[in-house]
């Protein structure tokens, strides 16, 4: 046996994603950062019953067991670092970067034969590189996820029994921190059945969610995901779950893979994107966007249909399989049709899940990138052609990640900004501070001593009021007096692609922007030049009083 020697490209990948990431360490609390603090923050108090802190996240102060719908994992893994410098939180979530490298490069390896080229088409996706820059439970997802079916693989090929069931819990332990984690119950059984060897070993991955099961009812007396998916089931009409799908399509387009390596296969990838161009005009239409708004939104569905026929082939019969990929570059075989079938399995029981949910994010689809970009790496692409694509995805996602820094930036500063103004316009030493919005606006404005406004609630005359637009205010009572005092906007400097814009339509954090109503989006950034930010500071007066 030739023995293994030490090769400095495997140390490309790594680096690639510690360049994108670590630029970006010291990026303030942002969006959804804000509500796993806060569960950190439970646990801190109480660490067997984080969900039991109380929070207002969508306009009501509630039980975190009642509003936030993920498992516990990521309080606890955030817990020993709750007040340290935000530099070092994010350090502290880079430390499941190297789980996740190893697991994509060994998939990458066994699947494709390329886990240099997996990993770099991988650690470059904007998702990817964005979820490395919060706080948030998608980074460890995707590192167990990976490093738990990439190891319960490697065992089960090689007879290893015992150790593949010690994989596949590791493999259940995603059900910690995202349930999206019960995408692999059936997941990790299914490679067993398809290899025709014993389904003892995968049993492992029941393991994790039984035990966060006797966790949920001996702390709280009742089943947190069951709870949740109660919560969930608020938008399964035919309108929601297109809206879901068109936007996820449009996140996978944008966000996820870029298409060149689609460019390279056969001409069948036209259907694919047909279909696209079809789902994507369709959702424009729907939603009455504009000409320059729905362009974004029908290219990036376009893009992402001409990379998913590659994941569609596996389940099409013998003759319609043909005319798609049956050999790479070169006449080189494709993955065997069991592995596959596997990879199929993976990307689409993640995708019909993520049509469940409450709503569409681009960060959810990150756990079910990895069967995409092994599809493509399997047809053995021109070494160019996957450089330059790892390159451009990868510098769009410093675009994009830059853009994610400067909304930040720009919630944070605004948000003490006004509590400044708001210091400078009181004259009582009883004054009141209430708040309406959510994201790192909340957070700033909670640690600065602000009170939360509730949904509909009335108001002491004389109290102040700070509500910032974009991250989705609740509303005070109707008919409330609102003298404005002071407002300020943080305009956009930055020439490069907009993730949160009202204006260009476009959000990569979920497919809605606030407004009344609501706008519906899809696509995960586009071009625009709208402020990032507005707020206003209000003095509540008597009613008929105001201006």
């Amino acid at each position: 046996m030739r023995p293994h020697h030490f090769q400095p490209r495997y140390f490309v990948p790594s680096f690639a994603a510690l360049g994108l990431a670590l630029p970006f360490v010291f990026k303030p609390v942002h969006i959804d950062d804000t509500n796993f603090l806060a569960l950190a923050e439970g646990a801190r108090l109480d660490f067997w019953r984080p969900h039991s802190i109380t929070i207002n996240w969508q306009g009501t102060t509630q039980r975190a067991f009642e509003v936030l719908s993920n498992p516990p994992g990521i309080a606890w893994w955030l817990a020993p670092v709750l007040n340290a410098p935000q530099a070092i939180r994010h350090l502290w979530m880079l430390l499941w970067l190297p789980l996740l490298v190893w697991g994509a490069w060994q998939l990458g390896r066994r699947f494709a034969a390329d886990g240099l080229g997996t990993c770099l088409l991988l650690l470059t996706s904007p998702i990817i590189v964005l979820s490395q820059q919060s706080l948030t439970p998608d980074l460890p997802l995707v590192a167990l996820y990976l490093a738990g079916i990439a190891g319960f693989v490697m065992a089960m090929d090689k007879d290893r029994y015992g150790s593949a069931m010690a994989w596949a819990v590791l493999a259940g332990a995603t059900c910690l921190f995202r349930y999206s984690g019960l995408v692999l119950l059936p997941l990790i059984p299914l490679y067993a059945l398809l290899r025709r060897q014993p389904l003892w070993p995968a049993v492992g991955v029941l393991l994790p969610p039984l035990l966060l099961v006797v966790h949920d009812l001996a702390a709280y007396g009742q089943v947190h995901l069951l709870a949740m998916a109660a919560f969930q089931a608020v938008s399964l009409g035919w309108h929601d779950l297109f809206h879901k799908l068109a936007a996820g399509l449009a996140m996978i387009g944008g966000a996820g893979l870029l298409p060149f390596l689609a460019f390279s296969s056969r001409p069948a990838r036209a259907l694919g994107g047909v279909i696209g161009a079809i789902i994507g005009g369709l959702a424009v239409w729907v939603s009455g966007e504009s000409l320059y708004e729905g362009i974004a939104t029908v290219v990036f569905c376009t893009a992402a249909c001409m990379l998913l026929a590659a994941a569609t082939r596996p389940l099409l019969p013998k003759k319609l399989r043909r005319m798609f990929l049956s050999r790479g570059r070169n006449g080189t075989r494709l993955m065997a049709r069991d592995d596959a079938l596997f990879m199929a399995a993976w990307l689409w029981m993640g995708l019909f899940f993520l049509l469940a949910l409450r709503f569409m994010a681009a960060r959810y689809l990150a756990p079910f990138l990895a069967p995409l970009v092994i599809f493509w790496t399997s047809r053995r692409p021109n070494r160019a052609l996957l450089y330059t694509t790892a390159l451009l995805q990868g510098s769009l996602a410093l675009a994009m990640a830059v853009d994610d820094y400067q909304q930040a930036a720009a919630q944070r500063d605004l948000a003490r900004e006004t509590v400044e103004q708001a210091h400078m316009l009181t004259y009582t030493s009883d004054q009141e501070y209430y708040f309406a919005g959510h994201w790192g606006w909340q957070y700033e404005m909670e640690r600065a001593g602000w009170t939360p406004l509730e949904d509909g609630a009335s108001l002491p005359v004389g109290a102040m009021l700070a509500v910032a637009e974009t991250p989705w205010p609740q509303q005070p009572a109707q008919g409330t007096c609102l003298d404005p005092l002071w407002r300020q906007w943080a305009p956009d400097h930055f020439p490069g692609p907009r993730l949160h814009t009202a204006e260009g339509l476009a959000n990569y954090h979920s497919y809605l922007v606030a407004g009344d109503p609501p706008q519906e989006t899809y696509a995960p950034w586009t071009l625009a030049d709208d402020p990032r930010e507005r707020a206003t500071l209000y003095r509540i007066c008597p009613p008929g009083d105001g201006p």
